[in-house]
């Protein structure tokens, strides 16, 4: 990917990905599947490098994780607070942390694979006043132990697939949270 650059290897990722599975449709036997699938997957294996890329140069990190940061302030956040993150290892994980450090709160890492329990028992012994959650299954998870962390205020989601009619005041999207706090910092700034 470095020597081609992003936009080529991706290019070649996506037309030999197309091509492989084009080929899947004239299958003859066990050797021309295995072979398809092979190179389905040696095709598909740059793809998830150049997706990061893009999106990390399309959208700064330091520009995001300070969004994310001020987001965390404008909602009351105060130093020594502690910030759960309730996700696989996406890019939104580190703004996310980034931008807890970067307001002065403590990150904690809570593994996806956690039970709704596990969770619970991590958020309440940290005293969790804001949790980041990837999707709706972690969020089925954070909903479901919500009345026993008295101290949880806010879940934020990376990705709100599948939530798109949930109405719930502690809930709110990570893309609206980002714009909540540029327009925090904007005010703080004095840029309003």
């Amino acid at each position: 990917i470095d020597r081609i650059g992003v936009r080529l290897a991706y290019g070649l990722s996506v037309g030999l990905w197309s091509l492989f599975t084009l080929l899947q449709g004239f299958t003859a036997g066990l050797g021309s599947l295995v072979g398809f699938r092979l190179g389905l997957g040696v095709a598909e294996a740059p793809a998830y490098p150049c997706n990061s890329r893009v999106l990390n140069s399309w959208f700064p990190q330091a520009e995001r994780a300070r969004a994310t940061g001020m987001g965390l302030v404008s909602l009351g956040l105060e130093r020594g607070d502690v910030v759960s993150i309730l996700a696989e290892t996406v890019p939104e994980w580190l703004y996310a942390d980034m931008g807890t450090m970067g307001a002065g709160g403590v990150s904690n890492g809570i593994y996806p694979t956690d039970a709704a329990d596990q969770e619970a028992y991590l958020c309440e012994d940290s005293e969790t006043v804001m949790l980041f959650v990837e999707d709706d299954e972690q969020l089925d998870k954070a909903l479901e132990v919500r009345e026993r962390l008295p101290t949880l205020r806010h879940n934020v989601v990376f990705d709100m697939e599948g939530l798109e009619r949930l109405d719930d005041p502690m809930v709110m999207s990570l893309e609206a949270f980002e714009a909540r706090g540029a327009a925090h910092d904007d005010l703080i700034r004095g840029k309003r």
